[in-house]
């Protein structure tokens, strides 16, 4: 297999297409999204199972109690 440097501009917008499917991938069959995660994780694109895991771990942390008062002043 032959790896060609693309140049950056051609990658960014793939990677960019790529994210762009993302909005459709519940309606993709399921061969559909094992195709995009794949191509996901070949360009280094978040896929949607990650996204979930970040989303989620973003709301733990917003749960969490502060226990620290604010200062004024």
């Amino acid at each position: 297999m032959n790896v060609v440097s693309l140049p950056k501009r051609t990658k960014a917008k793939t990677q960019q297409l790529i994210v762009d499917l993302f909005w459709d991938y519940q309606r993709l069959t399921q061969s559909g999204q094992a195709s995009l995660d794949k191509l996901a994780n070949l360009w280094g694109v978040p896929t949607e199972k990650e996204m979930e895991e970040m989303t989620e771990a973003d709301n733990h942390i917003d749960s969490i109690p502060c226990d620290v008062e604010p200062r004024n002043g």
